[in-house]
């Protein structure tokens, strides 16, 4: 089957597969958070590029926390400067005010006036840039995704794996006599 030694582990990596050969790429993304299992940086990437950030930060959350290492906290505020740069693009400065002041002032507890960085951006496509190269690198590099990232090769299908296993209940094991005495 797949060369995970955890048989749940592999199974779960079939399930995943077969949502996504089934086009139920939404059950597959939840299945992702919930388990931990894999972070689908290409789902993740096209979150950010469509200005989903809020599902993005969602499903980041199925792996990471805010709080859990300085990676994480980075990729956080690189969505909300995200967000920020959208507005700003937009043309939306009260949008632009408000995600300073309820998304991105929590992160001056890390880097103290890190919303005032935010000034220097005159730039808005090389800025927006920059900053998805930085979350990218940031989950490369981020200790509690490390495994996660990349899918592993598997030397079957979820409907192989049925059928064989359907095979072996419906005969009986080697070691099974058929003597029976009355």
């Amino acid at each position: 089957m797949a060369t995970d030694p955890d048989p749940d582990r592999a199974l779960l990596f079939l399930i995943l597969q077969f949502l996504d050969h089934q086009n139920l790429s939404e059950t597959a993304r939840s299945l992702e958070c919930e388990t931990g299992l894999f972070f689908n940086m290409t789902y993740f990437e096209e979150l950010l590029n469509c200005c989903a950030y809020n599902e993005a930060e969602s499903y980041l959350c199925g792996f990471t926390d805010i709080h859990d290492n300085i990676y994480s906290t980075k990729i956080y505020f690189g969505i909300r400067k995200l967000k920020f740069l959208e507005a700003l693009t937009d043309g939306e400065r009260e949008v632009a005010r408000e995600v300073v002041e309820k998304d991105i002032e929590i992160f001056d507890q890390y880097n103290p006036g890190s919303h005032m960085l935010l000034s220097s951006y005159r730039n808005m496509k090389e800025a927006r840039k920059v900053v998805m190269e930085n979350i990218k690198k940031c989950i490369e590099a981020n200790p509690l995704l490390e495994g996660k990232l990349s899918f592993p090769p598997l030397s079957t299908t979820l409907q192989a794996f049925y059928t064989e296993a359907m095979a072996s209940r419906s005969r009986p094991p080697a070691t099974c006599r058929r003597d029976f005495k009355d």
